[in-house]
């Protein structure tokens, strides 16, 4: 069995630093990784920023 790393992100208004946070989680050796972007009450397009990587499991604003 292979370990996951799930990894949940609270964000707000973080469109400018949501993308590197991915990238760096995502470029990380840990086989498996996602990440759950909670983005709540966001002004900004960090949802979007955030979906648009594949392995984001859910982004919501």
């Amino acid at each position: 069995m292979h370990a996951v790393l799930s990894v949940i992100i609270p964000a707000s208004n973080e469109q400018d630093y949501i993308g590197p946070c991915l990238t760096a989680l995502f470029a990380s050796p840990a086989p498996g990784a996602q990440a759950i972007v909670v983005a709540n009450g966001c002004r900004d397009a960090t949802a979007a920023a955030a979906r648009s990587y594949a392995d984001v499991a859910a982004a919501a604003c």
